[in-house]
């Protein structure tokens, strides 16, 4: 890790993991987060999955880019075209975009909101956004199941994002991977038939948030 260093936005983080340049907004880094960048393990499990199983030609929607490493990751081994993403929390979202071109990504696009289910009827979602920017997700008050726990201390503060319905992502991208780290959201999204042509699912699991019902739900 490099110092922080002063921005137009206020003071960032360098970080270099698997040879991709992540500068981090301070405020969004807790101990242990910054220690996951520092020791070059952060994402490591979504990392190798991607270098293990990505082939020429497949389409990539990333649902929680969070600061774009894996949509880096992704767009360098697909080209940028080939890879969508969605990211929440609008500091995350600029941070995110800067680090695609920092590492030299052109094509890719990273939209700004949070994904929801398609009956989901408003156009705007609570988001909490946590000290922390990846224990960030949709507020207990969001209205998705398996959002972020309100038994679980509010540190942050709350933002009205825009609801993006994975039906519609899934029409424009026609992703045959989906990357999904949203926080407990996917319990709701991915419940229901997802597209035939859809071949290879990385999701993070939060069965702390849906219990085993949830997950008999997501998987039967």
């Amino acid at each position: 890790m490099q110092p922080a260093r002063r921005t137009k936005g206020g003071d960032v983080a360098r970080f270099s993991i698997r040879g991709v340049t992540l500068d981090v907004p301070d405020d969004g880094l807790t101990g242990h987060l910054r220690k996951a960048l520092e020791g070059g393990y952060y994402e490591a499990r979504e990392a190798e999955l991607l270098k293990a199983h990505l082939r020429p030609g497949d389409r990539v929607l990333e649902l929680g880019a969070g600061a774009g490493f894996i949509t880096t990751l992704a767009a360098r081994s697909l080209g940028g075209a080939q890879v969508l993403a969605v990211e929440a929390g609008a500091q995350m979202v600029e941070a995110a975009r800067a680090n695609l071109a920092t590492n030299g990504i052109v094509g890719t696009e990273i939209l700004w909101g949070a994904v929801v289910p398609d009956d989901f009827a408003p156009e705007t979602v609570a988001f909490l956004c946590r000290p922390a920017f990846w224990a960030s997700g949709i507020a207990p008050e969001g209205g998705v199941s398996g959002g972020v726990s309100g038994a679980a201390p509010r540190a942050g503060r709350i933002e009205t994002v825009p609801a993006l319905r994975i039906g519609a992502l899934i029409a424009r991208h026609a992703p045959s991977v989906i990357v999904a780290d949203i926080e407990g959201a996917e319990l709701d999204l991915l419940a229901g038939p997802l597209p035939d042509d859809l071949r290879l699912l990385i999701l993070e699991l939060h069965p702390d948030r849906y219990g085993a019902a949830g997950m008999a739900r997501m998987f039967r």
